[in-house]
């Protein structure tokens, strides 16, 4: 026996996030060619600026509540897979893929390339509706490798505004995302590799990874939406969770730069090597000892610099398809 009925809302799992990438910032492409998008959750959202009249009434009151700005912004969670960010990372380092395959990725100046991203959700009654927003680019990425876990980060986004519909745009069509496997950080954790180091490279229990670009609005009169988007510095920062050895607290000592490099994959071809040519140890490497049958353990920030052993100077961090 089965029972019919009309859910109450809609279903967070029949979502759809497909994203394009725009050739004019916050214009979205005609007939654009969207490509869905994987990910385990988002919060993109428009937002509206308003300003309340301050005027004196006998009648107590407020004259209105003006909208003086818009802007869109909101983080897309996911876990990560070969190929499938590989557009929204060209954004967060503001920057294109290159070498014979597009298999390097180096961060480099500029604004990086922005998209316009549209939800779908199914309603209760079965038709869809449409959030489309514009502008978008991806400000900053945390990237979580952790022992027993999948590789799991987030991006945040920041864009000019959005719209809703309840019909897909004319001519739209919709790419399927990829159905390349998650990574995890067992058996698809290979190649860590830490120069600079006395002794041995660590064992690593956890690497956090936290870039971004300091985005900020930029606003003018005339205009309630923001009329583009300005880029600060592009930092680089983590945390390295290792079973304590004596190179960390040398290195954090002594203020030298390290280099540090890991690869998420196994498969040729189909695995990303990450690679800080030069960071420095800024938090303390700790190595005490906390209580009975408990392992010593380095827990350790860092901060990465330019490299300048590369020729012209090269960026902060690489990523490369090997």
């Amino acid at each position: 026996m089965t029972t019919t009925g009309i859910r109450a809302g809609a279903n967070a799992s029949d979502t759809r996030l497909a994203v394009v990438p725009e050739a004019a910032w916050g214009v979205t492409p005609t007939m654009p060619a969207f490509q869905n998008i994987r990910f385990t959750s988002e919060n993109l959202q428009p937002a509206k600026e308003t300003v309340r009249s301050q005027e004196i009434r006998p009648d107590r009151n407020v004259t209105d509540e003006i909208m003086v700005g818009r802007s869109v912004s909101g983080a897309l969670d996911f876990e990560l897979s070969f190929g499938t960010f590989d557009d929204l990372l060209e954004s967060l380092f503001h920057s294109e893929w290159s070498g014979d395959d597009d298999e390097i990725l180096i961060n480099g100046a500029g604004i990086g390339q922005s998209f316009t991203a549209e939800r779908t959700i199914k309603l209760s009654d079965g038709s869809s509706h449409y959030s489309r927003f514009t502008g978008l680019v991806a400000n900053s990425m945390s990237l979580s490798v952790s022992a027993g876990a999948l590789v799991t980060g987030s991006f945040d986004m920041m864009g000019k505004f959005g719209g809703a519909g309840t019909t897909a745009i004319t001519g739209a069509t919709y790419t399927p995302a990829t159905q390349s496997r998650v990574l995890n950080a067992a058996t698809h954790f290979a190649g860590l590799t830490m120069t600079g180091l006395a002794g041995d490279t660590p064992l690593i229990q956890s690497i956090e990874l936290n870039i971004t670009n300091n985005l900020r609005a930029q606003r003018a009169v005339g205009s309630v939406d923001n009329v583009g988007m300005g880029a600060g510095q592009f930092e680089v920062t983590g945390t390295i969770n290792a079973y304590f050895r004596p190179g960390l607290l040398t290195a954090f000592l002594n203020h030298e730069d390290i280099g540090l490099s890991f690869t998420l994959g196994t498969a040729a071809g189909s695995s990303y090597k990450f690679t800080i040519p030069s960071l420095v140890l800024t938090g303390s490497p700790g190595g005490n000892a906390t209580g009975n049958d408990a392992d010593l353990m380095s827990t350790v920030a860092f901060t990465a610099v330019l490299d300048r052993t590369a020729s012209p100077m090269g960026g902060t961090i690489k990523i490369e398809k090997v």
